[in-house]
């Protein structure tokens, strides 16, 4: 699947894999685009070991 991305998308994936590493030491979270999408949608929240502000 990886391997069908073009360059954005790839990056894309790579953010959320690094998101879903700090916040739940998971390579991949299940439904993390979601989750990610409510978070951007409705602002500043914890999630698992991370809130919004440390994860940059």
């Amino acid at each position: 699947m990886l391997n069908d991305l073009n360059i954005d998308q790839r990056n894309l994936a790579d953010f959320m894999s690094e998101l879903s590493e700090k916040c739940y030491s998971a390579r991949w979270m299940e439904n993390l685009e979601y989750v990610l999408l409510n978070s951007f949608m409705s602002g500043p929240k914890s999630m698992g070991k991370a809130s919004s502000q440390n994860l940059t």
